[in-house]
């Protein structure tokens, strides 16, 4: 794609889901120690300032988006649980 922007001075034309696509390919060759340099390159940070990011915390996005997902599942069943007990009740009390 590149090569097509230069030969045609820049005029061409692509799609939304392209657009992502790059843009997701980018982000995962960032690094942390590149987001870092550019930082302390803006004026961000300092060089003195320590390293921000929590190794626990590092977690890519995909695996997060699957955890709210099992999380969302798993409210989703309970709250079915209490309605069917809720359900139970109401038979019980007739």
């Amino acid at each position: 794609m590149l090569l097509d922007m230069i030969e045609t001075n820049g005029k061409v034309s692509i799609n939304m889901l392209q657009v992502v696509n790059i843009l997701s390919k980018t982000w995962q060759e960032i690094t942390a120690a590149t987001i870092q340099h550019s930082s302390r390159h803006a004026g961000i940070c300092s060089s003195q300032d320590t390293n921000p990011f929590d190794s626990e915390d590092n977690l890519p996005l995909s695996d997060w988006v699957n955890q709210q997902i099992v999380d969302l599942e798993s409210k989703s069943q309970e709250t079915l649980d209490n309605q069917d007990e809720e359900d139970g009740q109401v038979v019980k009390a007739e």
